[in-house]
């Protein structure tokens, strides 16, 4: 487990982080979201023990950061940001240097596993300088996981990836994450609801919101909105979901339909998101012999969520 309490952390007069506090749990795979500048890096930093914080504490499965450096160095794995990569050396002279600096004794083993974990098998003859972006990013996930740590901490571990090196990394993380403690900094919020199981954000050096991200988007919703695709007369249709109880606003589009009537509207209500709205559309839709094609509620998307914390 993971302790953060109370983090601050100044550089000269600037104020990075303003006394974040948060935990992450056992087998917990955490994403950590923010603008740039936010402080998510410095945060990781300070977990690492690369950066001292200017106050607070963070323990690492019961032990100070601060105070035992190299037993928390042990515990985790760190994949920075920017990837740590000697260009002269091969994928497998490279992991080999790491397991030189982490382990002890035979490192065979632990070196086969990583390369098998990280798909590297067909990479370990070539120089790191002749790696694509996706393979950079692998063989540096295989240096965090070369000692076999509890917890791995990633920096952006997709930022400047293809769409199809994204998502083998993301596999790669969510089978690591069924056995380790991750926290996952991505400003790729898809990334985000397909791997984690909690997401912190951060902003302007505060916690600003935290939960699953189910929890996060029911905390903003504010209100409902309906989507609806229905035929018949266009004003005729306005004015009955204008007519609903607590509508706020309601939207349309004209559209094409066979018998010369057409209609796309989007209704968004003021009411609890416990109340279901569809029902009374789909009474008032009868009374007024308009057939309803499509409706479907509309929720608050992460990337919302997102932008109304932190614009």
């Amino acid at each position: 487990m993971i302790t953060v309490a109370n983090l601050s952390k100044n550089y000269n007069t600037l104020r990075v982080l303003k006394e974040i506090s948060f935990t992450v749990k056992d087998g917990e795979i955490l994403g950590f979201l923010g603008p740039n500048g936010a402080g998510k890096t410095t945060t990781m930093k300070i977990i690492t023990g690369y950066t001292a914080p200017s106050s607070g504490s963070v323990k690492v499965n019961g032990l100070e950061v601060s105070e035992h450096p190299l037993e928390v160095k042990r515990q985790i794995g760190y994949l920075p940001e920017a990837v740590p990569l000697y260009d002269d050396m091969t994928v497998l002279e490279y992991l080999k240097f790491i397991a030189d600096v982490r382990l002890k004794g035979s490192k065979r083993d632990a070196l086969q596993n990583v390369i098998k974990i990280c798909g590297l098998q067909k990479m370990i003859r070539r120089p790191t300088a002749e790696l694509s972006k996706g393979f950079r990013q692998r063989t540096c996930l295989a240096q965090a996981l070369i000692h076999n740590p509890d917890i791995l901490i990633l920096d952006e571990p997709t930022s400047g990836l293809d769409p199809n090196q994204i998502a083998e990394i993301r596999e790669v993380i969510k089978e690591i994450g069924k056995e380790k403690t991750v926290i996952l900094s991505t400003h790729i919020l898809q990334e985000v609801q397909a791997t984690c199981d909690r997401v912190i954000i951060i902003n302007e050096g505060k916690i600003a919101a935290q939960g699953t991200t189910d929890e996060l988007e029911r905390q903003a919703q504010g209100r409902q909105s309906v989507y609806v695709k229905m035929r018949g007369l266009k004003d005729k249709i306005h004015q009955l979901l204008l007519d609903l109880p607590l509508t706020d606003e309601v939207s349309h589009k004209d559209t094409e339909g066979t018998d010369g009537f057409g209609f796309e509207i989007l209704v968004k209500i003021d009411v609890d998101d416990s109340e279901d709205i569809r029902e009374l559309i789909f009474r008032r839709a009868v009374q007024a012999n308009a057939p309803i094609l499509e409706m479907r509620l509309e929720r608050v998307s992460l990337e919302e969520v997102f932008r109304q914390l932190t614009k």
